[in-house]
């Protein structure tokens, strides 16, 4: 890079994770305690259930070779600190 222009690398991978972020406030809502199967770009709920096998095994009947799969917590907890 020519010394004349100067890039700030930070910020890029500051906006990269950004971009990579996603709201799950509602799921959280919705679907405490069970476990989702979301669309590839998380966007939606595709699945939901009780158990992990059902939700993965509907997942990939509605097409989903690799299912984004994961149990909501019933309740969240802030962790600050560090345990000794």
């Amino acid at each position: 890079m020519p010394s004349d222009q100067t890039h700030d690398f930070a910020l890029d991978f500051m906006v990269y994770l950004k971009s990579m972020t996603k709201d799950l406030t509602g799921v959280y809502k919705k679907y405490k305690g069970k476990w989702v199967a979301m669309d590839n770009g998380f966007k939606k709920v595709v699945v939901s259930g009780q158990s992990s096998t059902a939700v993965y095994k509907k997942a990939k009947l509605l097409g989903y070779s690799i299912p984004n799969l994961f149990k909501v917590p019933v309740n969240t907890s802030a962790y600050i600190g560090w345990l000794d």
